[in-house]
């Protein structure tokens, strides 16, 4: 018997070897494993057996012709010399047909290594009794048509025995013994079909998803015959190739073939897509800010506190249904997207009862059992849960500066209220622990049941659920950071030949992220009718401690051989709970959709603490101390502390009616409903720091550490007292109502198809409260103007002049809409940016799309494409960075006044066994989007391209005005290429995916000119995964995954350097051209200097450079 590989010994052994042999390891690994594979048992050969009345020896004759494995039998076999058998499998295991061959008889297999010992079952084992003991199987899936939409009261029989009806959503599901079946279907003004060797195993579901075609009146008597394989592979197509918009998607059977363990790692395989840190995904180059996310149907609010997005790798793979990406709308959809609508469907009636445990657990090279820095932790923060130290006092407890004053008429620090306050501040979230980082861990356990309800195959009730939990504590390596307040020390730019390479502003973020995720979904089937009930809760802890040590760039008093410090504790709590109810209803011709749902999200960043330390040198020793805020500190730094809370409520409701019909015998389809929400959104900010009360402190009272600076004996009016900060009590909250009807029509007329119709989106925002600074100009300044009532048509058009080919043409009118954070006022600081981020008053981005795409599908499970898409996006959000008078950065969203993107994508999905039978388990997937965008933006100026003065005021002195031009840079988050490349080695057992994604050079912050702008160098992510499942029923699932194989280096840079003026610029005298100040002049006249690229190039201005590591995770999942 040959010896399985331990991935458990793999893993060791890949952790124990060096850094560069690793990947070498892993690519032998990679090519030796199918080999392995190859040499497995009978189950692991598949052969094309066509038997027809045959005896026994014959059938095992004919096996051994068609395999490597040869039969040793004695006289037992020649009393079944009458038994005649017939088989014809297109793709069958020797395992399985051999079963097949002796099914029916009292003789058994043994497998010697390329031997098959034929012999007799001892006594009493008959097969009557054998057949007892074997468990029944079962055939489950979906009947829809050729639009792929579900076919209610379709027949589904097997031939010469039990039959069933589709429900209302089109599925079905036959339980029977194991063995070798053929399905006949039929349903009325549809062709039948006859669907041979459809494999039942034992206590296991064979997924089969069968496409009805109309009939034509020349094919009334005709019934369409084909192999399991072909059928269900057409069947899983069905959607994809039919669907009325530009799509791209993944179904339950798919991933159940994959190795996929959540939604993330399931969406890397659809076209156009790029996964980003394993949960957050990328459409045709585009970033979050232009994608949409729903589950079941609702659109989710961001999982993020700072930007959109969503974190799909809450979303277990056994409990997808379907995941669709449509790249186009159709009325019916939700038209909130630019680039894709990420649509992840969950099941609610499992087709069969089930139970799977997974334990696992990860290995970063870069952090695991390395030092952990960050705050105390609390008793149940590895649970995701905070004990109470993070528990700042409640706002209306404290009083400013300027309230304990007026109290008394006098100084506040002679009111006893100043220090009793700060007595409230009981918790030391500031002194800095070490720890080592240990092994992550991640839990799941998710089960499904399913009740037959009376004697009805379609009647049922269904209960599906999950429970998951995951843990890791690892960090990022900041190699250099000049972003922000860090200045760039010495005009350093990364070289490595650099002289004062000392002089590295450098750091880590340490990270602590625990997740909960579950799922709780019922579904009741009875007749034409389906009622379900969805429900989703997760809770997130996720904290960031930052510490970077460097030069600042108001450190110009200081020692340049003694580096700063700067320290940004972030704790984040997030509940995210969806519950949605949803009914199917089919009376006569008419389908009636309805649903109602209730989704609500809280994030809590629960004290976040800001420290920044000053240095002495005494006698050559540097000691570091934190230091305290004056009276006239405005910022966060250097001492202080703050709560920042959201609470998101969404309800949704939807209705739609769909009506079929005909015309001149063509299928036609009518549909119009209503969707409707009520959101409400509010962020309660409070903030409160520490300060030195006198001028100038005592010798008692300096160089103490952030324990004894916060000792309540040093709160009096010689030491400190806790203050709210200036702006630090702000609220925020805003309400949205939205109410959208549509009307669809669904043509068809031989090859061509047409769906068309509109949706007339009111959206009104109401901002009840938000706070003003001054950055916004008066506090009652009016909110920008924007449209309540948004027409959005949309038009697919589709052309089939061959079955297995597509032509497609689409032209659709989208909206994104601000999040309520994008509308939020207050500033919030980042540690990974050095800088201030707040949001200016922003409107919706409407955007006009247009697609031209042609698809051919040459053999079931292959895909060939290519298209072109043009998007004209007016009012485009962007990330802005302005310098203040201080010479530091801050950041802001605004909008841009036009974007145009030119986009190229071309995918291809196909087996390899074309080239050999040897290689027709391997499977090569590979897609590329290319992307060309321009912006048209707004400046200010108070010349012309000439130089003349466009106005003055009455003084005579020039008045700037605003102008708009054509900026030389491509949109925010815009990437100019993207493109996965994939390699699979798939069998019953053994899984091997090779995956790399690479994105372009993207522009993560853009200013009035390139010295303010940063961009992202071309960033490439490799990842592996290996599979192996065993025991009885492949019960057993092993499967190492590494993340991130290269670790390749994250790098954000300025590329100014690389830029020069042309010939028309004058710069005479040292002095630069006065036109440059206008931004038409300047954006004109800037090109590359010589040798220079638009990527990184040596001398540019390296802004940020940081590696985040190997990940290595095993996990073992069984099925019961």
């Amino acid at each position: 018997m040959q010896k399985n590989i331990s991935s458990s010994g793999l893993s060791a052994f890949i952790l124990r070897t060096g850094k560069h042999n690793r990947l070498s390891l892993l690519v032998i690994i990679f090519l030796v494993m199918p080999l392995l594979a190859i040499c497995q048992q009978l189950e692991n050969q598949k052969i094309n057996l066509q038997l027809s009345n045959r005896s026994i020896k014959e059938a095992l004759a004919e096996i051994q012709k068609l395999s490597n494995f040869k039969f040793v039998y004695g006289s037992a076999i020649n009393q079944y010399s009458s038994v005649k058998i017939s088989v014809h499998a297109g793709s069958i295991t020797v395992k399985d047909a051999i079963e097949q061959v002796l099914k029916n008889t009292n003789l058994r297999y043994t497998q010697r290594n390329n031997h098959v010992l034929i012999d007799e079952k001892p006594a009493g084992s008959t097969p009557a009794s054998r057949q007892e003991q074997r468990k029944p199987g079962r055939i489950a899936g979906k009947v829809i048509n050729d639009r792929g939409e579900p076919l209610i009261g379709a027949s589904v029989r097997i031939e010469g025995g039990q039959a069933t009806q589709s429900a209302t959503d089109g599925t079905y599901s036959l339980m029977l013994p194991p063995g070798i079946y053929t399905l006949e279907i039929s349903y009325i003004s549809f062709q039948s079909q006859r669907i041979t060797d459809v494999i039942v195993k034992e206590n296991n579901s064979t997924p089969l998803t069968i496409a009805m075609k109309t009939k034509t009146s020349t094919l009334d008597q005709v019934v369409i015959t084909s192999g399991y394989k072909k059928a269900s592979i057409s069947g899983l197509l069905a959607k994809q190739k039919n669907a009325a918009e530009l799509s791209d998607g993944i179904s339950a059977e798919q991933i159940a073939r994959s190795p996929d363990n959540n939604a993330a790692d399931a969406l890397s395989r659809i076209t156009g897509l790029t996964t980003v840190d394993k949960k957050y995904v990328v459409v045709r180059g585009m970033g979050e800010r232009w994608n949409e996310t729903s589950v079941d149907g609702i659109t989710q609010p961001s999982t993020e506190p700072i930007k959109k997005s969503f974190s799909f790798d809450l979303i277990p793979a056994s409990l997808i249904d379907n995941i669709v990406v449509s790249k186009t709308p159709t009325p019916d959809m939700n038209a909130n997207f630019a680039g894709g609508y990420v649509q992840v469907n969950t099941r609610d009636i499992p087709d069969q009862d089930f139970l799977t445990v997974s334990l696992g657990t990860s290995y970063n090279d870069l952090s695991t059992f390395r030092q952990q820095l960050g705050r105390q932790s609390g008793k149940y923060d590895y649970l995701g849960f905070d004990d109470g130290r993070r528990n700042l006092p409640a706002r209306d407890q404290l009083k400013t500066y300027l309230e304990l004053s007026n109290e008394i008429k006098g100084e506040a620090t002679q009111n006893p209220y100043l220090y009793e306050q700060s007595r409230l501040f009981t918790h030391d979230n500031f002194t800095t622990y070490s720890s080592t980082a240990p092994l992550g861990l991640n839990m799941k356990i998710a089960g499904g049941k399913v009740f037959r309800l009376g004697k009805s195959t379609t009647n049922k009730f269904g209960i599906i659920g999950s429970l998951s939990f995951r843990n890791t504590q690892e960090r990022e390596q900041i190699d250099f950071i000049s972003r922000g307040g860090w200045q760039n020390a010495l005009g350093l730019n990364l070289e490595s030949n650099h002289p004062n390479s000392q002089y590295l502003n450098t750091g880590n973020t340490y990270n602590t992220n625990t997740t909960w995720g579950s799922l709780l979904n019922m579904g009741l089937q009875l007749g034409k009718s389906k009622l379900a009930f969805r429900n989703i809760y997760s809770h997130i802890f996720n904290q960031d401690f930052t510490q970077v040590k460097g030069w600042s760039k108001d450190q110009s008093s200081m020692s340049t051989d003694i580096p700063g410090i700067e320290e940004v504790n972030r704790p984040l709590f997030t509940d995210f709970m969806q519950n949605k109810l949803e009914g199917r209803h089919q009376a006569g011709r008419f389908k009636f959709d309805w649903g109602i749902a209730h989704t609500e999200i809280r994030r809590h960043q629960k004290d976040v603490t800001y420290l920044g330390y000053s240095n002495i040198s005494i006698n050559d020793e540097v000691i570091n101390f934190p230091a305290t805020n004056t009276k006239n500190s405005t910022g966060r730094f250097p001492f202080s502390r703050g709560n920042y809370a959201y609470r998101g409520k969404d309800w949704n409701w939807n209705i739609a009616v769909t009506y079929p019909f005909k015309i001149l015998g063509a299928e036609q389809m009518f549909k119009t409903g209503y969707f409707g929400a009520k959101r409400n959104g509010v962020q309660d900010y409070f903030e409160a720091g520490l300060y030195n009360l006198p001028n100038n402190l005592s010798r008692e009272y300096q160089y103490l550490s952030p324990a004894e600076l916060q000792d309540p004996k040093n709160f009096n009016k010689d030491g400190f007292a806790w203050l709210p900060t200036i702006g630090g009590n702000s609220k925020y909250e805003g309400n949205v109502n939205q109410h959208a009807p549509f009307v669809m029509f669904d043509n068809h007329a031989g090859p061509f198809r047409l769906v068309w119709g509109v949706r007339a989106e009111y959206y009104k925002y109401e901002e009840i409260e938000n706070p003003n600074d001054g950055r916004y100009g008066p506090p009652d300044a009016p909110l920008p103007e924007e449209k309540k009532w948004q027409y959005l048509p949309s038009v697919n058009f589709t052309y089939s002049p061959w079955r297995d080919f597509n032509f497609r043409l689409a032209y659709a009118k989208t909206v994104s809409r601000p999040q309520f954070a994008e509308r939020n006022r207050f500033s919030y600081y980042d540690p990974m940016y050095s800088a201030y981020i707040w949001n200016s008053p922003v409107v919706s981005s409407v955007t006009n799309g247009y697609d031209f795409k042609a698809e051919w599908y040459p053999e079931p499970g292959d895909v060939l494409s290519a298209g072109v898409y043009y998007r004209d996006i007016a009012d485009p959000i962007e990330m802005y960075n302005a310098f203040t008078a201080t010479n530091k950065s801050e950041f802001s969203l605004r909008n841009s006044k036009r974007a145009q993107v030119y986009g190229f994508e071309a995918d291809i999905q196909k087996g390899l066994g074309f080239i050999n039978s040897a290689l027709r388990n391997f499977r090569f997937t590979g897609n590329l989007s290319l992307n060309n965008s321009m912006v048209d933006t707004y400046g200010t100026t108070t010349i012309d391209e000439d130089g003349n003065v466009l106005e003055r005021n009455a003084e005579g002195k020039p008045v700037s005005k605003e102008i708009v031009y054509r900026d030389n840079r491509p949109l925010y988050g815009q990437s100019p290429y993207s493109y996965n490349i994939g390699l699979a080695y798939i069998t019953d057992r053994w899984g091997v995916n090779l995956l790399y994604n690479k994105t372009g050079r993207k522009y993560t912050l853009v200013g009035s000119n390139l010295r303010y702008s940063e961009l992202q160098n071309p960033y490439g992510k490799m990842d592996a995964q290996f599979s192996y499942k065993c025991l009885k029923n492949r019960a057993l699932d092993i499967v190492l995954n590494i993340s991130n194989l290269l670790d390749e280096t994250i790098l954000y840079f300025n590329n100014d350097a690389s830029y020069e003026y042309d010939g028309e610029v004058k710069n005479g005298n040292n002095q630069m051209d006065p036109r440059l100040d206008n931004p038409i002049f300047y954006t004109r006249h800037l090109i590359l200097k010589s040798g220079k690229s638009k990527n990184y190039d040596k001398g540019d201005q390296v802004t940020y450079k940081s590696h985040t590591g190997r990940r290595f995770t095993l996990s073992l999942n069984y099925t019961f």
